[in-house]
């Protein structure tokens, strides 16, 4: 008998304070990927890391312009993200997002915008956020379809 893993996906919306434009766009999954960890090791310690990096990925990460244009150039990029992440460690995951002030020593917020049980109950949601974004209707589509592929 298959084992089946029970995975939640989180939606979140990054946004970096100092207004240079153009600067999210330096955000990478790796970015996201290790300031979650160090945020989870300053709330929880070591054994909380190993708990949640044993299943936290970012499946995904977008930057949007948060005036409902294109947003490049303007300093109001926000970055979007996917990430998957166990049940049993998803309380943690999302305290240690909404508690991230700094990125790669820039200061940052987050906001986590859905979380749910499975891949296909969260896609529309960030594939709304993409198209409120600036994101055009065939560019999301081929995101959804990456994320779920």
């Amino acid at each position: 008998m298959p084992i089946k893993f029970r995975n939640r996906y989180i939606v979140g919306s990054l946004k970096l304070k100092d207004g240079t434009p153009g600067l999210a766009k330096s955000v990478t999954r790796q970015t996201i990927l290790t300031a979650v960890l160090d945020t989870t090791k300053g709330l929880f310690g070591d054994v909380g890391v190993g708990r949640v990096k044993a299943s936290l990925a970012v499946k995904d990460i977008n930057v949007v312009g948060s005036g409902g244009g294109s947003g490049s150039g303007s300093g109001s990029d926000r970055v979007l993200f996917m990430m998957r992440v166990d049940r049993a460690t998803v309380r943690e995951v999302r305290l240690a997002l909404t508690c991230l002030t700094s990125l790669e020593m820039r200061t940052a917020s987050v906001r986590v915008v859905d979380v749910g049980g499975g891949v296909e109950q969260v896609k529309d949601r960030y594939g709304r956020m993409l198209v409120d974004g600036g994101m055009g209707e065939e560019e999301v589509r081929r995101v959804l379809t990456h994320v779920t592929g």
